[in-house]
């Protein structure tokens, strides 16, 4: 195990990255293609642009493909990652002047150093779960008054079912009794629209969307994000139908196969068959 950092070490570490920022800097943020790491990634650019520092590019990225990625962004000196996990990737760390990570994942490396810094709570205490998009948050919070964008926050802790370690935060948006409501309530709705509409208008428009936004009441009513969300209803549908079709089942194990209709589809369908029945192993 790593040897263990106080939240307070780290938080301190990120703001001095973030005061070495400035207008003439090119910074890329890299983020997870879930909720969590856009939501992570709108906080953090409503951050900046507060700050009068404008970013470069926002690039979605999954843990397959971020080495790819970042081999690609020679043209900018400083690096955001977001809610991605990169032990194996601190060779790659080299073509930059300053790099920021905050994610939530097992840590096997402590990758901080003198150009690294690397905000994770379980560098702190290994049995804590709260997702990157809270773990901005609370960073963000100690530099700037984020205040009217801890909606997002929200939103994205929601999506990645954080509860327990993140009351503190979700006691203003959730009234429940466990993690298993979260979805149930106001905010957990709209996280759901969001993620489904992602499918068809892609993470970069939602985290555009997310960055415009002043709440969760225009989300709501967006006749684009509805109609989108729609779609993937129905693309979810025929993929957990096609899927039904050609399962074999081998005692509580079912394996089966299917061709989704988007990219990364195919989780929604194990999820959406994991929910319904959670005694059951989807393959």
């Amino acid at each position: 195990m790593t040897k263990k950092r106080s939240v307070s070490e780290l938080f301190a570490r990120g703001k001095e990255f973030i005061k070495r920022l400035t207008p003439n800097d090119s910074i890329a943020i890299v983020y997870h293609m879930d909720m969590d790491g856009v939501c992570s990634a709108a906080l953090i650019n409503l951050a900046l642009n507060d700050s009068g520092i404008s970013i470069g590019k926002n690039i979605q990225a999954s843990y397959e493909d971020t080495e790819e990625i970042l081999a690609g962004l020679s043209e900018f000196n400083k690096l955001i990652i977001l809610d991605i996990g990169i032990d194996n990737l601190s060779e790659e760390f080299g073509a930059f002047d300053d790099v920021l990570i905050i994610d939530h994942h097992l840590v096997k490396v402590d990758v901080n150093n003198d150009h690294v810094v690397f905000i994770n709570p379980l560098l702190s205490a290994e049995d804590v779960y709260q997702p990157a998009s809270y773990v901005t948050y609370k960073f963000l919070s100690g530099i700037l008054n984020m205040k009217n964008h801890e909606w997002i926050a929200a939103l994205g802790t929601v999506s990645d079912m954080g509860y327990e370690d993140c009351i503190d935060l979700l006691q203003n948006w959730v009234d429940v009794k466990g993690k298993s409501e979260l979805f149930d309530t106001d905010i957990g709705k709209v996280a759901h629209v969001l993620l489904g509409a992602s499918f068809e208008l892609g993470l970069g428009k939602i985290l555009d969307l997310l960055i415009e936004s002043e709440s969760t009441d225009k989300l709501r009513m967006n006749s684009e994000l509805l109609k989108a969300y729609k779609k993937y209803e129905a693309a979810l549908s025929a993929g957990i139908s096609e899927f039904s079709k050609n399962s074999e089942e081998y005692g509580k194990v079912s394996i089966g196969t299917v061709k989704p209709a988007y990219k990364r589809l195919s989780s929604s369908i194990a999820n959406r068959l994991s929910a319904e029945s959670p005694e059951r192993i989807f393959f």
